[in-house]
C-alpha cells in the first residue's frame, strides 16, 4: 500500500514539476520518499525539484541519497555535481561530473557542467575543450531521457 501510495505521489510530484510548480512537487515527492525511502527515482525527482526551488542544500540531500540507492547512475552524480556547484563546493563538483562522465561517456551532460565550471573559474582552454565535446556528443544525440522521465540534464 505506501509503495503503491508513493508512487502516486512520484506522478503527481512530476506533474508540478512539470507544470512548474516547484513547492507542490517537493511536498509530493518529499511524501514520497518518506513513504518509498529506498526508491532511486524518488529521490533524483526530489532533487530535481528542490534545485528547481532554489533549495541547493535539500537537492544536495536528495541526491547523495539517490546516488547511495544508484551508485551507477551517471544523471544523479551529475545532477549532484550541479548542487555542489550551486552551493559554492566547485572540487567536490567537478569530481560528481567527472565520475557521471566516466560513468557514461555518452552522457553529455556532465561535460557542458565541467565546461560551465572551468569557464567560471578562469580556465577557458580546457572549458572550451570540454564545451566541443559537449556539442559533438549533443548533436549525436547522445544522452536523452529515458523511458519519458524528465530532462536529466
Amino acid at each position: 500500500m505506501d509503495a503503491e501510495k508513493g508512487q502516486e505521489l512520484l506522478s503527481a510530484g512530476i506533474a508540478h514539476y512539470r507544470a512548474g510548480r516547484w513547492m507542490d512537487a517537493v511536498r509530493s515527492l518529499g511524501l514520497a520518499r518518506r513513504l518509498c525511502p529506498h526508491d532511486g527515482d524518488v529521490c533524483y525527482h526530489l532533487g530535481l525539484a528542490c534545485a528547481a526551488a532554489g533549495d541547493y542544500a535539500g537537492a544536495l540531500a536528495a541526491y547523495a541519497r539517490a546516488v547511495r540507492l544508484r551508485p551507477d547512475d551517471a544523471y544523479a552524480h551529475n545532477r549532484m555535481g550541479f548542487a555542489l556547484q550551486k552551493l559554492g563546493r566547485f572540487e567536490e563538483a567537478l569530481a560528481r561530473y567527472r565520475l557521471a562522465r566516466d560513468l557514461n561517456p555518452c552522457y553529455p551532460w556532465p561535460l557542458f557542467n565541467i565546461g560551465h565550471l572551468y569557464h567560471g573559474l578562469g580556465l577557458r582552454a580546457e572549458a572550451m575543450a570540454a564545451f566541443a565535446r559537449f556539442t559533438t556528443l549533443e548533436a549525436a544525440g547522445a544522452g536523452r531521457p529515458r523511458r519519458g522521465e524528465l530532462s536529466r540534464g
